[in-house]
């Protein structure tokens, strides 16, 4: 009985034992486990700023080739606009204009017997234009007016034949042109609000109707046809 005894305290110290053991094991498989999960965990995270920097390079990657699209569309956009805007600004420069034309005098001097020729292609028969004579002149023209002779064709070879006084300045000798330096360009009205009667070329010869045979200062005589204002 006493080793009985005995030999139930050795075998519920044994049992005892292995339970503690057995404590210690599922304890130390738990410890490894949770180390297992710990560093698979901390080596998740430690993992994870490396996709984020992927993430992140991506998403700026996609957001500067954003930025480029948008700065070459919005460079296309642009140069279309100044493009429209040289447009619409040169035909609002020459708006109405049908012609406008220079003829230079050699050595600022028109002699009596020199023609200045223009020759006009006509093809709106409708509309009302203006016709004006554009003089320019320097200080070393003499007078305050200019006295001209005009022969105009038309294109079924009628002309007609006009005197015009185009007055250049003002009584104290001031110059009624305007310009730069010493040359000054007036525009003298000849035919306000005329009508071509038919299409086609229209003729215009000047000369200087003033006495003298050699007329210095006079640097180039022009003609404009430009639609009259209240018709643009």
């Amino acid at each position: 009985m006493a080793t009985d005894s005995h030999a139930s305290r050795g075998q519920g110290k044994t049992k005892a034992q292995g339970g503690e053991a057995e404590a210690q094991d599922h304890a130390e498989m738990a410890t490894g486990k949770g180390e297992d999960r710990g560093q698979t965990e901390a080596q998740g995270r430690r993992g994870s700023p490396s996709n984020n920097k992927r993430v992140t390079t991506s998403a700026a990657m996609s957001k500067a080739e954003n930025r480029n699209s948008a700065t070459g569309k919005l460079r296309m956009a642009l140069t279309a606009a100044l493009v429209a805007c040289a447009a619409l600004l040169g035909s609002g420069c020459t708006s109405g204009v049908a012609y406008d034309e220079f003829v230079s005098l050699a050595k600022a001097n028109w002699d009596k017997d020199s023609l200045a020729v223009f020759r006009a292609e006509m093809t709106d028969t409708t509309g009302a234009y203006d016709i004006m004579i554009q003089v320019r002149n320097d200080n070393d023209y003499a007078f305050a007016n200019l006295w001209l002779f005009i022969d105009v064709v038309s294109p079924d070879g009628h002309t007609r034949r006009d005197t015009l006084e185009c007055v250049l300045a003002k009584a104290d000798g001031t110059w009624l042109g305007g310009g730069w330096g010493s040359l000054y360009t007036l525009r003298c009205p000849y035919m306000p609000q005329v009508r071509f009667a038919r299409p086609g070329p229209y003729t215009f010869r000047l000369t200087q109707g003033m006495r003298k045979d050699q007329l210095k200062g006079i640097h180039d005589i022009g003609l404009l046809i430009e639609r009259h204002k209240e018709e643009q």
